[in-house]
């Protein structure tokens, strides 16, 4: 929220060498804008209630951006059954910490890729999908803010919706699904496409999946 409000405002960021942002993922928009910052070193942190503070960090700008959080010191990590991180940071936590973090260790176990929330997965005709990785590449193939849903489908169990936020009348919705049909496999696809001219945010400025949900389906 802070960084949202200094970009809103103008104030110049690049006056801090190093700037640490953590409390939930950074808003996308929000993320765009860091990295382009030349002057400062931006670092997305990872962190819970039950570790005090961030165990994670992970560079976001410069020539060389990271592409998952390396581990600070005394911090270990491990998967459960549903590849769901778990993590114990050495004089801090009593016992291993479970999340709903969906997670890739890396080989070396000296970090990790974020993909997504286990609460968020959708299933449709049996294939589990992240929505989070998919609104990724979505986002970077339209070049508009998204999420995606799911409601009830009699065939699929589930199927996917994708809400894009535009704030046009006349959505070339055709023209999307030709792009999205050349860069995701069939059951990736989303079944329907739904526009909204602004996306409900939270308090840190990210988009808010619930809401949404609500505004979409009731």
């Amino acid at each position: 929220l802070q960084v949202h409000e200094s970009l809103k405002h103008g104030d110049k960021l690049s006056r801090i060498s190093q700037l640490i942002v953590g409390g939930g993922e950074i808003g996308h928009s929000s993320k765009r804008v860091l990295e382009c910052l030349s002057e400062t070193a931006v670092f997305e942190s990872f962190g819970m209630t039950e570790t005090y503070t961030h165990f994670a960090l992970k560079r976001i700008n410069g020539e060389t951006p990271e592409p998952g959080f390396r581990l600070l010191e005394g911090a270990t990590v491990s998967l459960d059954h549903r590849n769901c991180l778990v993590v114990h940071v050495e004089g801090v936590t009593q016992n291993p910490v479970t999340t709903n973090d969906l997670v890739e260790i890396d080989p070396s176990g000296g970090g990790f890729k974020w993909l997504g929330r286990y609460d968020h997965v959708i299933n449709t005709g049996g294939v589990k999908l992240i929505p989070e990785m998919l609104e990724e590449q979505i986002r970077r193939s339209l070049g508009f803010d998204c999420l995606l849903l799911s409601e009830p489908d009699e065939r699929l169990g589930s199927r996917l919706i994708l809400v894009l936020e535009y704030p046009q009348t006349d959505p070339p919705l055709e023209e999307w699904l030709e792009t999205l049909k050349s860069r995701l496999s069939p059951y990736e696809l989303p079944k329907r496409i739904i526009t909204l001219k602004e996306i409900p945010r939270n308090l840190s400025m990210k988009l808010d999946r619930r809401a949404t949900q609500k505004i979409v389906l009731g």
